[in-house]
């Protein structure tokens, strides 16, 4: 199995064709068919390549997607009539239209800064040798566009299988955004019923891929219209016909097609070198009521979409209709297919056409040419190689021939470039090549667009004085005629104009008269611009160091171009040199040029205006310039400085080269002044000093900052005076030692005892005078009374500092034992004395025992001593023991049996004063209180029983004037 390939090419050009209508084009634009992988077996998708053939040009060529499929730019440059490939397999899955009923941005569009011919090669088998069966699409520039077109297809052979399963299928790329396109198929597709009209929007780039949902020849898409309101290109492909009726080849076939309005009546399919039953035809009406004739014999009438299978004849078929129809070819080599749009031939064809052979096998060039052509043939140039006597008549007509010629490969060896040409008619050539099992290519290399008129100019843009070059594509038995500005006139095909002005800038049109075929006009716009005027100026030498250069006059139409790299209509320079500048206007460009001298400016300056001092003369001025200035002063002097001794204005001029400054300053020469400002001396800081002088008429600066002629200063250090008297400064220094106040050295307090003295003592200085405020001039004194004493010290300085010190008294200790107190008979007690003191350090009591508080269980005489750094004072207490009667029992019972029920104080209590009698519990609790002598406590606490156990009373009164205190304990029983 071999899979052939259609190649439409676009390399023989017919030359007088429409820049619109060309297949040798700048612009293309295609939608890659989906071809089955075939999973599992070698990759009959892939490789895919772009290959692109140049002409008498070299060429910059861009592969892009404008809708952002994925594929980054391709851009490759091509020598002049060569061919490059682009292996485009890295992107396949970004470039193959699929899946069906999608819109998908894979659509590719190349552009070429030359013409050229393009086609867009299926590699089937992975690149394997053994398995290189390639299906090539032709890609017909200018000419595959359109808005209206009729989809052709054959329905002789079904698609065989493979995985993935092929199909027939039309694959749609729009050129411009926001573009509407209606599709009514013919047979079902994928996600739309045949007949059933329904439409898709795209942008630039973007594709809608329609593919058929059955394999049977029957259910082809042939006769499905596409319309559109803006461009677009339109690929047909049969994916893996099954070739069973030529001897079981299967094989992918297809073509980028054109549109109805290239489409015509007139068609010659010439016969290929397919197996039995051989080449098949099928012609597809646009329109109702087309009757089809196939070498003058009626064979169909068609309706509109309707298709008519035709066997073509040896050596080939002459095909007409009525009205437009599309005519698809299959043909080959043995069983190996391959389809093709066949290009009507009225008023269509090529002078030359080139073709690049791609592979070593058979290589066969089928050639369709009018009556009286067939003996002018070249091939590279070439006579005797194609021959009248190869051609023979095509059935049905007289007026065209045919030939097959087969050129051998030891004269055209693989990758040569062969190109031919006929020096009278316009022809057609098919072209055959490859095998009869290892794969075959078969096309059309010649024009498909109808003989229009191409004018064109050496040169859109001339300048006044130069010729006008017009051309016209050279068509054979043309006739031509030229129209331009100014009453142009010519019958020439390339008229030249010279000396061109600017009366000849405009539209110069042509038209072309060409028998049988008609006559067409086509125009091309010529500008003549005049030359700019340009003038720097003469060369200029200034003294600064730029320079503004800018051309004489006002510009605006002109674009500038400086020898510096600047485009702005005026440059800055900064050093001396040649420059220029071209003023362009569309393309006109005259320069001038301008030699600019900067010189060196010198700088001269003498300073401000000033005065000196009588002493400081003389004064030298002085201005430092680069090697080779020259100087001149006020009074004739050239050197550099100048000694002043008078007062007067001076000035210097100094020259380098041709650039010259000068400069002026005012000297006044002022007698000497005498400033004296004191001695060093020593002041105490307290009073500051007055220092300074004064010079009539001078004005003053202190090192302190102060302009006053005298200061007032209080702080050690050396005073400056600078007095100014008209420039002329004099200075003076004086040393101030400032000193401190007098330390005095006293504290701020301490005391005395009664009746004791105390030494006042101030800080010791001889130099230095005393004055206490007891009326003492000593530096120390004796007090004997507390009290504030204070001293005032001057120093040899006259610093004065007074000080205070506090005398307080320091008392002799106080104690105090309280009254003389009494205990009744026969109690048991220990009673507990407090020496109550204020100053005393100690407490001392009569048998030695040391403290405040003194404890006995004794009558008797208790003496406490308290003592300080000033003496000793004492007090005494007396215990005695006395008669009471008064009692309280042990033991109580308070049951509420009327006995013992209260606690209470027994005995003659009638003569108790100051009674307190209190009891508490084992925790010290204050438990019940009363001064009432007659009332007793109930057994009761915090409103209930209080607890059986030991309790405490104190029972406190005074018994005939003498105070008592009675302690004891006692038991609650229940």
């Amino acid at each position: 199995m071999s899979i052939a390939k259609c190649i439409l090419s676009l390399a023989g050009l017919f030359i007088i064709i429409s820049r619109s209508g060309a297949q040798v084009d700048t612009e293309f634009w295609f939608a890659a068919p989906e071809v089955s992988v075939h999973t599992g077996n070698t990759f009959l998708d892939r490789p895919i390549f772009l290959r692109i053939t140049t002409y008498s040009q070299p060429a910059t060529v861009t592969i892009s997607q404008p809708a952002g499929g994925g594929m980054p730019n391709q851009v490759v440059t091509i020598a002049a009539n060569s061919t490059q490939s682009v292996n485009l397999t890295t992107w396949i899955d970004m470039i193959e239209s699929k899946p069906a009923n999608t819109t998908l941005n894979y659509g590719l569009h190349i552009t070429s800064t030359a013409p050229v011919t393009v086609y867009y090669d299926v590699v089937s088998g992975g690149g394997v040798a053994a398995t290189n069966n390639p299906e090539a699409f032709s890609l017909k520039g200018r000419n595959a566009l359109g808005t209206n077109f009729l989809i052709p297809a054959q329905n002789y052979l079904n698609n065989g299988a493979y995985n993935p399963v092929p199909y027939n299928a039309f694959d749609i790329v729009a050129t411009e955004n926001n573009t509407t396109v209606t599709i009514t198929p013919a047979g079902n597709i994928t996600g739309h019923a045949a007949g059933t009209a329904f439409t898709v929007s795209l942008n630039a780039g973007q594709v809608y891929s329609a593919v058929a949902t059955s394999q049977a020849a029957a259910a082809h898409l042939q006769g499905s219209t596409v319309t559109s309101d803006k461009p677009i290109a339109i690929t047909s492909t049969d994916d893996l016909l099954n070739g069973a009726p030529f001897g079981g080849c299967a094989d992918l076939a297809g073509d980028q097609i054109v549109p109805i309005g290239l489409l015509g009546t007139e068609y010659i399919a010439m016969k290929g070198l397919l197996n039995a039953p051989g080449d098949q035809v099928f012609v597809t009406a646009v329109q109702n009521g087309t009757t089809v004739s196939h070498n003058g014999t009626v064979v169909a009438t068609l309706n509109a979409g309707q298709t008519q299978r035709i066997t073509v004849g040896s050596p080939s078929s002459y095909i007409t209709s009525s009205l437009p129809v599309s005519v698809w070819q299959l043909s080959g080599i043995g069983c190996e297919v391959g389809a093709c749009q066949l290009p009507q031939i009225f008023c269509t064809g090529s002078t030359s056409v080139s073709y690049t052979r791609a592979t070593a096998t058979s290589l066969y060039f089928n050639l369709l040419v009018q009556a009286g052509g067939q003996g002018d043939f070249l091939v590279n140039g070439v006579s005797g190689v194609i021959t009248a006597i190869q051609f023979t008549a095509v059935p049905g007509t007289t007026q065209w021939y045919t030939a097959q010629v087969s050129l051998p490969i030891a004269n055209y060896p693989q990758g040569s470039v062969i190109s031919v040409s006929n020096t009278s008619s316009l022809f057609h050539m098919g072209v055959l090549e490859g095998s009869a099992s290892g794969g075959t290519s078969y096309g059309y290399f010649s024009n498909f667009g109808f003989v229009t008129v191409n004018a064109s100019a050496r040169a859109s843009q001339v300048c006044t004085g130069d010729s006008i070059y017009l051309f016209a594509a050279t068509a054979q038995g043309a006739t031509y005629n030229w129209t331009g500005p100014g009453g142009f006139n010519s019958s020439l095909q390339n008229p030249v104009i010279p000396n061109a002005g600017l009366q000849h800038s405009g539209v110069y049109t042509l038209t072309v008269d060409m028998a049988g075929c008609g006559s067409g006009t086509d125009t091309v716009h010529v500008q003549v611009s005049a030359y700019p005027n340009v003038n720097l100026g003469n060369d200029i030498s200034v003294c600064r160091d730029s320079a503004v250069l800018r051309p004489a006059g006002s510009f605006t139409d002109v674009t500038y171009r400086w020898s510096n790299g600047a485009n702005t209509p005026s440059v800055t320079v900064r050093s001396s040199d040649t420059y220029w500048v071209t003023l362009s206007r569309n393309g006109c460009e005259r320069s001038d040029t301008i030699t600019v001298q900067l010189g060196q400016m010198p700088v001269v300056d003498l300073g401000p205006d000033m005065g000196i001092c009588d002493r400081d003369t003389p004064l030298v001025l002085t201005s430092v310039q680069p090697a080779g200035a020259h100087y001149l002063w006020s009074n004739g002097l050239s050197a550099n400085s100048m000694a002043v001794s008078r007062s007067g204005i001076y000035w210097l001029e100094v020259s380098i080269g041709n650039c010259k400054s000068s400069d002026t300053v005012r000297i006044n020469i002022v007698p000497t002044p005498t400033l004296y400002i004191g001695a060093d001396s020593t002041i105490c800081e307290q009073f500051p000093a007055r220092i300074g002088g004064e010079v009539a008429g001078a004005t003053y600066e202190w090192n302190t900052g102060s302009t006053a002629p005298f200061i007032h200063v209080a702080e050690t250090g050396d005073y400056i005076l600078t007095a100014n008297l008209q420039g002329c400064l004099v200075h003076d220094t004086i040393h101030i030692t400032a000193m401190p106040p007098p330390e005095t050295g006293l504290e701020d307090t301490t005391d005395i005892c009664p009746g004791d003295s105390i030494l006042l003592e101030a800080t010791l200085d001889n130099s230095n005078t005393y004055l206490w405020n007891t009326g003492e001039t000593t530096s120390s004194v004796s007090v004997t009374e507390p009290g504030y004493y204070s001293v005032t010290i001057t120093s040899a300085y006259h610093c004065v500092s007074t000080d205070s010190i506090l005398v307080a008294l320091y008392p002799l200790p106080v104690i105090s034992l309280g009254t003389d107190t009494s205990i009744c008979e026969g109690t048991d007690y220990m009673l507990t004395l407090t020496a109550m003191h204020n100053y005393a350090d100690a407490i001392t009591w009569q048998d030695g025992n040391m403290g405040e508080i003194y404890q006995t269980r004794h009558p008797g005489q208790y003496i406490a001593t308290g003592s300080n750094k000033c003496g000793m004072t004492s007090d005494t207490l007396i215990l005695t023991e006395i008669f009471c009667d008064i009692r309280l029992p042990n033991v109580f019972t308070p049951n509420g049996d009327g006995m013992n029920d209260i606690f209470y104080v027994l005995g003659t209590v009638g003569r108790l004063q100051h009674f307190v009698f209190s009891i508490y519990n084992r925790w010290g609790e204050k438990i019940f209180a009363t001064t009432d002598r007659y009332k007793g406590w109930d057994g009761k606490h915090k409103g209930g029983d209080a607890m059986e156990g030991t309790y405490v009373y104190t029972l406190e009164y005074t018994l005939d004037g003498k105070p008592v205190l009675q302690k004891g304990n006692f038991h609650l029983l229940r």
